[in-house]
């Protein structure tokens, strides 16, 4: 499939209503293979016609996106969309709220590339592409569209900005004067210098910087976009700006023909009926198997001496009867203090917190005493708050942390205990 780039290098002002006819743009085409078909520079409506069957990426003015890097333990998308804009409050003069922030790659350790932009200019950039009829599947600040060479950095020089690429996600847009201050500032900065400076020159006088007054060896080529951007543009290192609310959804189901979707729906059907059969019924096998072992293990660190080949529920018999006994109570009639109430009420409460697994289990003394462990710390708070709301007594003993597994000591008694 072709692939039109369209590169927005005029400013559109947030808040102030653009007309397509008016914002040029230039644009180029390239085959699947990446090769460039054509190239050229009209009013955006125009370049209407050529998007009709083409993928869009659209490359947007760095000046108005800050590149930057976050550092969060956060591992799952919806998480890290929650994160990272509090990891990155204190930096921003802006209201978070106000932002958009666009997740780029891990890259070591716990840090993230990020890309931050304004929701007004984000709104302000589609509504201009949805009034001019094009719908991008990639919108990308153009310094990820400038070739990235590994050990050197890139500079593009227009006559009236310049861009800087130092890292795979990491770069920035300057004032043509101060290139050179810039530089200087970074280089000073950095632990690692490039062993030479990439400049592609597109400023019309070739005036605007001298490049024997950078820092390091320069080589130069008379490159300008699209044509540069449809070169240096690498998915694999850039971030795309539409995430988030202004993900695109994919329309593939909508362009299937009519049989071909119900086709495609019936078998979708009939998967899942066949399937939630057949997963319930594991689900529920693996449940009573669960169920069995944990009684098995109850009657064995209750009554060690205990035979081992019993039926479970044998075993339970067994232990409410020797139980009542060692109470003096009645088989039935114990009210508080009873292992089997104990267990149940203890039983229903773990069953609410699946990440909850039992250990060891004692019985002594009228109360129930089980070693569990968890995932979490809220898990544990949660079934004794479960326990104590049916009227039993459970404290939460001694407790040990290793790693992300909580292990912890639950004292559960009667009433009167």
């Amino acid at each position: 499939m072709q692939t039109l780039i369209i590169s927005l290098s005029e400013t559109i002002t947030p808040g102030v209503e653009s007309d397509a006819t008016l914002i040029r743009a230039k644009w180029l085409i390239t085959d699947s293979g990446g090769l460039p078909q054509s190239e050229g520079e009209d009013a955006l409506s125009v370049v209407t016609e050529h998007a009709a069957h083409c993928r869009v990426i659209v490359i947007v003015p760095s000046e108005q996106v800050l590149i930057t890097h976050v550092k969060t333990q956060a591992r799952k998308a919806q998480q890290l969309a929650k994160a990272v804009p509090y990891a990155l409050e204190e930096d921003l003069a802006e209201d978070i709220e106000q932002l958009h922030f666009a997740l780029g790659p891990r890259l070591i350790g716990d840090e993230y590339a990020i890309t931050v932009v304004a929701h007004a200019q984000m709104q302000a950039w589609m509504e201009l592409l949805k009034s001019a009829s094009i719908s991008p599947r990639m919108m990308i600040p153009d310094i990820f569209a400038i070739p990235y060479i590994e050990g050197a950095w890139s500079l593009l020089l227009e006559s009236h900005r310049a861009v800087l690429r130092t890292e795979p996600y990491q770069g920035t847009a300057i004032e043509p004067d101060n290139v050179l201050a810039i530089l200087n500032a970074i280089s000073n900065q950095v632990a690692e210098h490039p062993e030479s400076l990439a400049v592609y020159r597109c400023d019309k006088d070739a005036t605007t910087v001298r490049l024997s007054e950078l820092p390091y060896p320069c080589s130069e080529t008379r490159d300008c976009p699209p044509a540069l951007f449809a070169a240096g543009l690498n998915e694999k290192y850039s971030i795309n700006l539409l995430q988030g609310r202004y993900g695109i959804q994919d329309d593939t189901l909508k362009k299937l023909k009519p049989w071909r979707l119900a086709a495609a729906l019936l078998a979708i059907w009939l998967v899942i009926s066949i399937g939630t059969g057949v997963i319930e019924n594991l689900r529920l096998e693996r449940e009573d198997q669960a169920i069995q072992a944990r009684i098995g293990q109850i009657y064995r660190g209750t009554f060690p001496t205990g035979q081992d080949n019993l039926h479970s529920d044998t075993q339970r018999i067994q232990m409410e009867q020797r139980l009542n006994e060692l109470q003096g109570a009645p088989s039935g009639t114990t009210q508080e203090a009873d292992f089997m109430s104990l267990m149940n009420t203890t039983g229903q409460a773990i069953k609410s917190s699946p990440n909850v697994t039992i250990q060891t289990v004692t019985f002594r003394d009228s109360s129930l005493e089980m070693n569990l462990q968890s995932d979490n710390w809220q898990s544990l708070e949660n079934i004794q708050k479960s326990i104590a709301k049916q009227g039993l007594s459970a404290t939460i003993g001694a407790a040990d942390t290793r790693g992300t597994t909580v292990s912890a000591q639950l004292l559960i008694k009667g009433n009167s205990s």
